[in-house]
Formats: structure tokens, C-alpha cells, sequence
């Protein structure tokens, strides 16, 4: 039976093929005869479709579209493995304009050595907005530089959520900085606050560019995210990646991330103390200050008595109002410096007076 169905298909496609008029009623009807019977003849289809043109060839590659799922898909994908050019762009440009194709068969396909990548990832860009990011970054960074530079460019086109849970990302595993970089341009534009902490894993990088262009992702994200991320680089950064990562501090600061920056106001800086103090007392809240104090009483006591020096010069009414529920706090070190900043509330004139930090040395 197999035997007269092809005999009957490839009667029924030269039929069609020397019909000069392949839209009129007789040509119509010989393309759903093709129709009926094309299942198990579409490699015979995709050898004769290149020698077409026109309107035939149109109708035959819709024929071939329709059939393109299944173990029918197995077909195409391995057409594109064929030496002849014409076979291969045939398969590719079906399989490029089908919605039904499988992308992790594709993705599957840019790994064989006897494939060609770039055919495979031009497929992979007409379904660019189904295709799922973490899929394309996974697959991108098994590539050499140039062929994952291609695929990379695709996922800022995908309307599917980034999955950031199956993304496990090394940087020091990444070789060229440009595919970096690509990588880091794509995150800027994820609305997750997660991503963050993938983009702070490049600011450790050698590459000074790649380190700005974390930064740059990092100032680009149009979401609320815990910028803390930043703070164990900040004392090593150059002064205009500081400036950067201070910006991108500022943007985000709230009631929450200031108290985080208390170890950082310990440091040799004055200027990274003076910066993240007035950012603290902007943002200060009873529980920001405890919080605040509770991470400044775990430092060495040089660096607690620059800090405690640096909030009495920047501090403001809304310190000293914080502070005052705090004056009976459990905690000694907490509740002298709170009764302290208290006093001061009380008393402007005390803000003259010096604090004393004997008992820090203690």
C-alpha cells in the first residue's frame, strides 16, 4: 500500500507541478489530493520544493507546514544535516515559519557537530518570543563566542518570564568578555529583583568594562531590589565605578537597606563613611537604628568609634526622635548610644559636646 500511495503522490505532484494555473479549480483540487496523501512523502516534497517557484512552491511548503510536528519533525530537523544547500534551506525555512516545532529539539541540534549553528539559530529567531531566556543563556554559554553573540541577541525579544531558580551562572566560567557583556545588557531589562544578585556576581570581574556594564545593569533595572549586593565591592572599586555603585545605592535606598550599610562606615574611607551616614539618617526608623547598631557593635572598635563620631556630626532630628525608643533596650551597646542620640534631642547644645567611646575598648 505504502509502495501505490507514493505512486499515486508523485502522479498527482507532477499533475500539479504542470498545471499552469495552480489556483484555479484543477489546481486546487490536485493540492488537496497532495493534502490527503502527503504524510509519508515529505522528504520527497522537500527535494522538489527547491527545483519550484511561485505560487507552487507557496503551496507546496504549506503542505509541508501543516505536516510539521510529530515524528513528522524528526524529518525536517535532520533534512537540515543534508550536504546539498538547497535541502537544507528548504528544511530551515520550514521550519522557521512553523509554530510547532519543539525549541529544545533545535537547541538540541546546535550541539551536533555536523549542523550548522548559525541555520539553526536563524530557526530559533522567528520563534524568539515563545522561546524560554534561561533556555537561550543555558545553551548560549556551551558555544563559541561567536555563535552564542547570536543566540544571546535573541533573548531580549522573549515574552517568556526568565526563570531564574534553573540559572545557575558562573562568570569566571564565561571566557569572552563580550558574551558578558551581552549577558549583562539582557539582565538590565528583567523586572526581577533576584537578577540582581546575577549581575553582582560580574563586579568581581578582571575586565573593568565588564564590571561598568554590571553597574550599568544594575542602574538599569526598573525594579525595587536589595542594591546591598554592592556594598562588599564598594571599597575596592575604582572612583567611577564607586560613583556608579553609590548612585545605584542611592536609587534604591529605603528603610530597609540603610542599616546594611553599618559595617561600610567603619572603614579607612571618610568619604564612604560620610556618604552611607547621611544616606542612613535620611532613611533612619527606630528598627533601622537598632538594626544599624546592633551590625556596628560586631566591628573593631576603631572603626565603631569613626562611625559613632560620623552620625553625631551628620545627625538630625530624625535620628534623635528614632533613638529615643530605643533608650531602654535590652541591649548595653544599643541602649547607650540611643540614650545619647536621644539627648540630643533634648538638648541641641549637646550636639557640641563630644561622646565619649572608653567603654567601647572595653
Amino acid at each position: 500500500m505504502a509502495v501505490l500511495g507514493s505512486i499515486f503522490f508523485k502522479r498527482t505532484l507532477k499533475q500539479f507541478l504542470d498545471c499552469d494555473d495552480p489556483e484555479s479549480d484543477k489546481g486546487l483540487a490536485l493540492v488537496e489530493k497532495l493534502r490527503q496523501s502527503s504524510k509519508n512523502s515529505l522528504e520527497h516534497l522537500i527535494h522538489i520544493i527547491p527545483e519550484t517557484s511561485g505560487v507552487h512552491q507557496a503551496m507546496l511548503t504549506e503542505i509541508c507546514l501543516e505536516n510539521a510536528e510529530g515524528s513528522s519533525e524528526e524529518l525536517f530537523l535532520k533534512s537540515l544535516d543534508s550536504d546539498a544547500t538547497k535541502i537544507r534551506t528548504t528544511a530551515a525555512s520550514i521550519l522557521s515559519k512553523s509554530a510547532q516545532i519543539n525549541p529544545s529539539k533545535l537547541f538540541k541540534k546546535l550541539h551536533e557537530s555536523d549542523v550548522s549553528k548559525t541555520e539553526v539559530i536563524d530557526i530559533l529567531a522567528f520563534q524568539r518570543e515563545r522561546l524560554k531566556p534561561e533556555q537561550i543563556i543555558i545553551n548560549a554559554l556551551k558555544l563559541d563566542k561567536a555563535h552564542a553573540e547570536q543566540l544571546l541577541k535573541l533573548a531580549p525579544d522573549s515574552l517568556v518570564p526568565l526563570d531564574l531558580d534553573v540559572l545557575h551562572i558562573e562568570p569566571t566560567s564565561i571566557d569572552s568578555p563580550s558574551v558578558k557583556i551581552l549577558l549583562l545588557r539582557y539582565f538590565g531589562q528583567v523586572d526581577q529583583a533576584p537578577v540582581a544578585q546575577q549581575i553582582a556576581k560580574f563586579l568581581r570581574d578582571e575586565n573593568k568594562t565588564v564590571v561598568i556594564e554590571a553597574l550599568k545593569a544594575l542602574k538599569s533595572l526598573q525594579v525595587k531590589f536589595d542594591a546591598s549586593v554592592l556594598l562588599p565591592f564598594i571599597e575596592s572599586m575604582s572612583e567611577v565605578e564607586r560613583e556608579m555603585a553609590i548612585e545605584v545605592l542611592k536609587a534604591q535606598a529605603d528603610a530597609e537597606l540603610v542599616p546594611k550599610l553599618a559595617p561600610w562606615t567603619c572603614g579607612k574611607s571618610e568619604e564612604i563613611r560620610q556618604k552611607f551616614v547621611r544616606l542612613f539618617v535620611k532613611y533612619v526608623t527606630p528598627e533601622g537604628l537598632e538594626k544599624f547598631l546592633k551590625l556596628l557593635e560586631k566591628q573593631e572598635w576603631w572603626g565603631k568609634e569613626r562611625s559613632l563620631k560620623c552620625l553625631q556630626r551628620f545627625g538630625n532630628d530624625k535620628l534623635y526622635r528614632a533613638a529615643e525608643s530605643l533608650t531602654q533596650h535590652e541591649n548595653e551597646f544599643v541602649r547607650e548610644q540611643a540614650q545619647r542620640f536621644a539627648a540630643q534631642n533634648i538638648d541641641p547644645a549637646d550636639m557640641e559636646q563630644p561622646v565619649s567611646y572608653t567603654h567601647l575598648r572595653a
